[in-house]
């Protein structure tokens, strides 16, 4: 069984040994990248631990609106969006 999102929310490790978290978009052979300028931190305390947790809620919550603004423009339906 394959997983055939459209978005996915990646991360790739910095200098600095964080992960940068961006969104992958791949539709019909297009590849396209939406970085997010948020990072997770190696958890080496509690605190460390939440601050990633919300960090990855709040990246989960942009693949969310991405992925419903993509498929309302695929599908001709008008969204909001924010300039």
């Amino acid at each position: 069984m394959t997983n055939n999102e459209i978005i996915k929310l990646r991360s790739k490790p910095t200098g600095n040994g964080n992960r940068s978290l961006y969104l992958d978009l791949y539709y019909k052979g297009d590849r396209r990248y939406e970085f997010l300028h948020l990072y997770l931190v190696p958890e080496r305390t509690k605190s460390d631990r939440l601050k990633n947790e919300d960090t990855l809620q709040l990246a989960n919550a942009i693949k969310f609106q991405r992925t419903a603004d993509f498929f309302n423009d695929l599908y001709g339906f008008p969204s909001k969006k924010n300039d």
